[in-house]
């Protein structure tokens, strides 16, 4: 008996209105609220205060009137089914005070940023979920410069209070829930450049669906395909039938440099491609028997192919394409 009082929700310190016209149930929190501010900032709220006729207290049926309508203190209450009390805390702090979340910041804890993500999606908050996308996208750049320029700069800089590879595969599968598209190709991509075993390891700690997995793994081989397809014909592609300035050109039909180079290990070059180094460095660490001006060309070359590679990130992984995904980017946070 003890444990089941336990278990029964308390009003929240915080978030309990001495006017608030409502009250809102979670797993441990009650919440008395106000209709009209929750109406304001979300349709699916807003619909439900305004079905007089359904006699159900639950998200899935609305507030009704008549003797079914469960009550707490003679206001209406609201059993939110399925959300966890502190993922509904964080919600409704962004809510009433907007710098509650600072959609600027990679500070943010984890938790925070999923539960507004989930929640603000699934009640329709728009703001809140444009805000927490924009954020989710600054560390998870749709430009593969910026994808390089971070990773160089803030490596091994925590992320939402984590390791930033820690952050993967749990904002994969929000952002898979919740439908966040603009971010899914680079999380995709994200997540399918460590060994297999430990993506399965990830996939299943994290609750991804298997048939994301399967479109995970999918993805990650055609990437793979692909990057190994252009490391390897970077000196063909050089020799042959690169665009080239005419002193670049005229060095490398006087040097023998791409006749001699050759890759010390091909398969590390394919596993280091997305590191975050220049297309020189991987040329320098993985080339044998070049010259520093041919090791130049040949890094130039590298880095236009990974640009290459990049523009077909969203297609490995059954997304939309870059252009679409930037504009709806730019749409969501007014730039």
């Amino acid at each position: 008996m003890a444990a089941d009082a336990d278990k029964t929700p308390k009003p929240h310190d915080i978030l309990w209105f001495s006017d608030g016209s409502v009250v809102l149930a979670a797993d441990e929190y009650l919440f008395k609220v106000h209709k009209g501010v929750l109406s304001l900032h979300s349709p699916v709220f807003k619909d439900m205060f305004e079905l007089p006729d359904i006699m159900d207290g639950s998200v899935e049926g609305g507030i009704g009137t008549g003797e079914d309508q469960e009550m707490y203190e003679g206001l209406p209450l609201v059993t939110l089914a399925g959300d966890k009390g502190e993922d509904v805390v964080h919600l409704l702090r962004r809510v009433y005070d907007s710098r509650y979340h600072n959609r600027e910041s990679r500070n943010t804890p984890l938790k925070t940023v999923l539960a507004l993500l989930l929640l603000s999606s699934k009640y329709e908050f728009k703001d809140i979920r444009n805000d927490v996308i924009y954020q989710i996208s600054k560390l998870y750049p749709l430009e593969f410069g910026e994808n390089v320029a971070l990773e160089e700069a803030e490596r091994g800089d925590p992320q939402f209070g984590l390791e930033r590879k820690e952050s993967h595969f749990v904002l994969l599968h929000a952002a898979l829930t919740s439908n966040a598209e603009i971010i899914l190709p680079t999380l995709f991509y994200k997540c399918s450049m460590i060994p297999m075993p430990s993506i399965l390891k990830s996939c299943r700690d994290s609750g991804i669906h298997q048939s994301s997995v399967e479109r995970l793994l999918v993805g990650r081989e055609n990437l793979r395909e692909a990057i190994s397809r252009q490391s390897l014909n970077v000196l063909r592609s050089l020799k042959y039938g690169a665009e080239l300035p005419f002193y670049a050109k005229k060095h490398l039909e006087s040097c023998q440099c791409l006749e001699t180079a050759a890759y010390t290990q091909p398969q590390d070059l394919v596993d280091e491609w997305n590191e975050p180094t220049s297309g020189e460095g991987l040329a320098r660490h993985h080339l044998t028997s070049i010259c520093n001006r041919c090791l130049f060309y040949v890094g130039s070359e590298i880095d236009k192919k990974r640009e290459e590679i990049w523009a077909d990130i969203p297609k490995f992984f059954g997304c939309s394409a870059w252009t679409v995904l930037k504009d709806e980017l730019k749409e969501i946070t007014n730039l």
